[in-house]
């Protein structure tokens, strides 16, 4: 964290853990006074790391450091959630062009965003959202199906060599 790093040396943080505490909540908000203006990009940044578009290359190593996830695994899951991601979002286009109401579904991933926003981006905050996501993916895998079914169902005969037998 580089606000911990910056100023550990400065706050110097010994003693129990409730005066160690109170020497980085210090450091924090001196951290935080220094750099407002870089709310906007911050905030930018963990909306984009939540969603997998900011460093997914990073995210792969913090999931293998702090969650003990193996890097084939977090590839998977990254790969995955691309897809997931990608679905539901034509799931959401088929709702909206059936006139269904998406507030619901839309709702949990509204506040995940703000979470993220307001705290910090950490993959495991996702969890509510990707709920919906795979709701919205279903309708998308839906919707495909039935285009394909009907598609089929409606092919015009082929034309056959052999003469239909006729009833004597």
């Amino acid at each position: 964290v580089p606000c911990a790093e910056h100023y550990q040396h400065e706050y110097h943080a010994h003693g129990d853990q409730s005066e160690q505490a109170i020497a980085y909540q210090q450091a924090a908000d001196t951290y935080i006074r220094n750099h407002k203006g870089r709310v906007p990009i911050v905030v930018a940044a963990r909306l984009g790391r939540i969603v997998e578009v900011f460093k997914p290359q990073q995210n792969l190593k913090l999931r293998e450091f702090y969650d003990g996830i193996e890097k084939p695994v977090a590839v998977a899951a990254l790969v995955s959630y691309y897809v997931l991601g990608l679905l539901s979002i034509a799931g959401a286009v088929v709702l909206r062009r059936r006139r269904r109401p998406l507030y619901l579904l839309l709702a949990p991933i509204a506040v995940v965003l703000i979470t993220v926003a307001i705290t910090y981006a950490n993959t495991r905050f996702r969890a509510p959202a990707d709920v919906m996501l795979a709701v919205l993916a279903a309708v998308a895998i839906d919707a495909i199906v039935s285009w394909w079914a009907s598609r089929s169902t409606t092919a015009p005969p082929v034309a056959s060599d052999r003469e239909p037998a006729t009833a004597s």
